[in-house]
């Protein structure tokens, strides 16, 4: 299916594309140079079902969370209304250099609460804390932990932070 994206003024918009038969690939290509900026993509099943929307891109840090603007989240919220918003951030903070811990609680706080106005403080959230992680690029604080292998430095003190806030904001 064709669409056009052009827009007379920088907006935010949801599109629902539908199908009569299953579909296990999708893509979305442009047609030109002109800027596109894709924030989630949602994949649903007619009669029911678990729904996992993101509202991020893998590899991104909490902080970029907050570049998301309030009309974009809210057009998210609004077309498909969550019953859990799941944060899941971390691993990559444990791999950054310029990492400030008390800067980065209160980021998390924030975004806590941006959430919990915009989609309404019955929805609840869940902190997933950041899993074990290794890179072979040296990119940041890294300790070895073998055959050329690094893991994050700081992951324990993005999970000792998130606990606490998770703990004192009833996530």
């Amino acid at each position: 299916e064709r669409w056009s994206l052009a827009a007379p003024v920088l907006t935010s918009e949801c599109r629902t594309l539908d199908s009569d038969t299953a579909v296990s690939v999708a893509s979305l290509v442009t047609e030109d140079a002109g800027m596109v900026s894709v924030t989630s993509f949602t994949v649903l099943r007619r009669d029911g079902g678990v729904v996992l929307s993101n509202l991020g891109v893998s590899g991104a840090q909490l902080s970029h969370l907050g570049r998301t603007t309030e009309v974009v989240v809210t057009h998210e919220l609004a077309s498909l209304p969550p019953n859990l918003i799941v944060l899941a951030f971390g691993t990559n903070e444990g791999f950054s250099p310029i990492l400030d811990l008390d800067l980065y609680e209160a980021e998390l706080r924030h975004q806590v609460f941006r959430f919990r106005w915009l989609a309404g403080r019955d929805v609840p959230i869940l902190l997933l804390g950041p899993p074990d992680a290794a890179t072979r690029t040296p990119n940041g604080p890294a300790a070895s932990c073998g055959a050329g292998w690094l893991v994050p430095q700081r992951l324990a003190e993005v999970r000792e932070r998130q606990r606490a806030v998770a703990g004192e904001l009833g996530l």
